[in-house]
């Protein structure tokens, strides 16, 4: 991460920007696999919040319904907490999904029916299980204490959601 961060930063004159002039969240991310990680977790928030919404409404199954309200209840919280991270570090985390979680929830709001519940619900498992291999190295890893309190207490909620997904997939296949 940090020769990628040194690439940047000697290839910026060349894109037309000085390097002395980068924000210090930018100088932060490039330094810090916690700040990358709030980021990613920011991200994959507004994703959670928007796919769970998506699942509410779409859904066919009680299950897959709640399942989406939960998720995006907890996302909502887990945004709130990052929101006071960030606040007390003076950095803006993005407010969008990345380019991967929008094409997903694209082509999901495209289907209907049992299509829906299924694609989501396999879709799903395979986010949120990459979702709590990130959030496990934050617990395990970080040297942030808040961001990696903040790991080790959606952990559980993450799991759970997995276990839910598997449910709700073979309730579906």
């Amino acid at each position: 991460m940090k020769a990628l961060g040194a690439v940047w930063i000697l290839a910026l004159p060349l894109l037309g920007a000085d390097p002395l002039h980068i924000d210090s969240g930018a100088r932060q991310m490039l330094a810090s696999p916690d700040i990358a990680f709030a980021m990613d977790a920011e991200q994959s928030g507004v994703a959670g919040i928007q796919l769970g919404r998506l699942a509410a409404e779409k859904g066919t199954s009680p299950e897959l319904k709640q399942f989406g309200t939960q998720l995006a209840d907890e996302c909502a919280r887990l945004d709130r907490k990052l929101a006071e991270f960030a606040a007390g570090d003076k950095m803006v985390l993005p407010q969008v999904p990345t380019a991967k979680d929008q094409s997903s929830y694209e082509k999901l709001a495209r289907l209907s029916g049992v299509a829906f519940d299924k694609a989501y619900a396999k879709q799903m498992l395979k986010r949120q299980q990459k979702v709590a291999k990130r959030f496990a190295r934050q617990a395990k890893k970080g040297k942030n204490d808040q961001l990696r309190e903040l790991a080790s207490e959606s952990l559980p909620a993450i799991e759970q959601h997995i276990d839910q997904l598997k449910s709700i997939r073979s309730q579906t296949s």
